[in-house]
């Protein structure tokens, strides 16, 4: 054989034994590397795989060290990484300006106001609901809401709808009276128990002394105010429907509850009732509490924790309970901005009030990757690279175009969620963690050789001549 072709072959096999021993050290970087349930098809197919529970707690916060790649060739294939978004209706509501026509009282203590909407150039929607606007706290009343084209023949949309204020118990009020989109231009509302409406109570305590300063008397009065329920001005409201196409769908996560409090907040929060949850590393934008008393407003502060970072807040908000006679509303659900936390700890700073208060689930946004696939083609997913270097996705803006060209997406499966056993291997020692740096080593020692003996070959060449 010649010595140019034996020059070639040597370098050949250095340059093959340097590119496998870096293909099986790439792939080796990942803990796991699960297969994915490929439906057949006899065409080309965009694949959408949203994230499991398992991906999340194996998975980086920015979900960069996911990867899609041929099982047969372990080449990368093209993916997107992305939140799960879809089409949303979201309704705006709009204000409309009523004019008062005529008030009157009625009989059985009920007062009677007749409104009609003003008239406009403009093409004017359904009117979608009624908010009463008073000054007075403490009250509980009844309105019924008719309609009428010519304010003669009425016909009721609304009967007997409650609006109430409880600030001697609670931060509550709520004064609106939802309307089945009407019409018409005429409106009638009759307000129940106009003559008894509390406004407060007055105490004034009087003391007398002797001339050695003891006391000898002391004079109460409590005196109770009411006065006829008033009303300051009505306003009216038109819903708009919109689409949002980039809308984030939440879904139910599963959290849990840990023992141990976290000892930096309780020297923070003596007095506070802390309490300490997980959801496995899955996107959280809101969590719901519960508790069973019947008043109930509590402001709450919610702490997140990466690793062995320090906590952060991440919310402050408030929720509210009110469980009145046969009336219920409660806000039991703390927003806050996603987070992937690693631990969570809410705080509660009245610990007396917050006593029965637990956190019982979250949600949060969805991820999904896309990628595209042929005809019996296979591919394995990888994640779990701490270490992992780049955007996330490969090559994402061209998986968007086919988006814009309409291009619909099949859903596919993992199977099962598996550890990389090259990644395990790799971190074995005496196996295959020395096989880079080896191969490195080798093909730098052929190539050289194959130098060498290049260069010697020179002057034989020369004298030859």
């Amino acid at each position: 054989m010649k010595p140019r072709v034996k020059l070639w072959l040597v370098a050949f096999f250095a340059a093959v034994t340097l590119v496998a021993a870096g293909a099986e050290s790439g792939a080796a970087r990942f803990r796991y590397a699960t297969p994915l349930a490929l439906p057949s098809s006899s065409q080309e197919e965009l694949a959408e795989w949203v994230l499991t529970p398992d991906a999340y707690r194996a998975t980086r916060s920015d979900l960069a060290d996911l990867r899609v790649v041929r099982a047969e060739s372990g080449e990368a294939v093209p993916c997107l990484v992305e939140c799960v978004t879809q089409e949303r209706e979201e309704r705006v509501r709009q204000s409309v300006e009523l004019r008062l026509v005529k008030a009157e009282e009625l009989g059985d203590k009920r007062f009677q106001v007749t409104l009609e909407r003003k008239p406009s150039q403009e093409k004017v929607g359904p009117l979608c609901g009624l908010s009463v606007q008073t000054p007075l706290r403490d009250f509980e009343r009844r309105v019924t809401v008719e309609v009428s084209d010519d304010a003669t023949a009425w016909r009721c949309v609304a009967k007997d709808v409650r609006i109430m204020d409880l600030s001697s118990h609670a931060d509550f009020r709520r004064t609106e009276v939802v309307l089945p989109a009407v019409s018409e231009r005429h409106l009638r509302l009759t307000i129940d128990q106009m003559d008894e409406a509390l406004t407060g109570a007055t105490a004034a305590v009087t003391t007398s002394t002797d001339a050695d300063g003891a006391v000898r008397n002391i004079e109460r009065q409590i005196r109770e105010e009411r006065r006829p329920f008033r009303i300051d001005r009505v306003a009216g409201w038109e819903e708009q429907v919109r689409w949002v196409r980039d809308a984030r769908p939440l879904v139910a996560r599963e959290v849990r509850g840990v023992s141990d409090v976290p000892a930096e907040l309780k020297s923070r929060f003596p007095q506070a009732r802390l309490l300490g949850f997980e959801a496995g590393r899955a996107p959280l934008e809101r969590i719901q509490l519960r508790s069973a008393k019947k008043i109930l407003s509590l402001d709450v502060l919610l702490f997140a924790r990466d690793g062995d970072a320090e906590w952060r807040q991440v919310a402050s908000d408030r929720v509210t309970r009110i469980a009145f006679r046969d009336f219920l509303d409660e806000r039991m659900e703390v927003s806050f901005s996603e987070s992937r936390a690693a631990a969570y700890c809410l705080v509660l700073p009245d610990g007396e009030a917050a006593a029965d208060v637990e956190v019982i689930g979250g949600r949060g946004p969805d991820y999904r990757v896309v990628f595209p696939y042929g005809q019996g083609q296979s591919c394995v997913l990888l994640a779990g690279d701490p270490e992992a270097e780049g955007a996330t996705g490969y090559q994402s803006e061209q998986i968007r175009e086919l988006f814009r060209r309409g291009i619909r997406t099949v859903s596919v499966q993992t199977v099962g969620w598996r550890e990389n056993p090259r990644w395990h291997a790799a971190r074995a020692p005496g196996e295959v963690k020395w096989l880079l740096p080896a191969a490195v080593v080798v093909a730098v020692a052929v190539l050289g050789l194959a130098v060498v003996l290049a260069l010697r070959r020179m002057p034989d060449a020369g004298r030859g001549e």
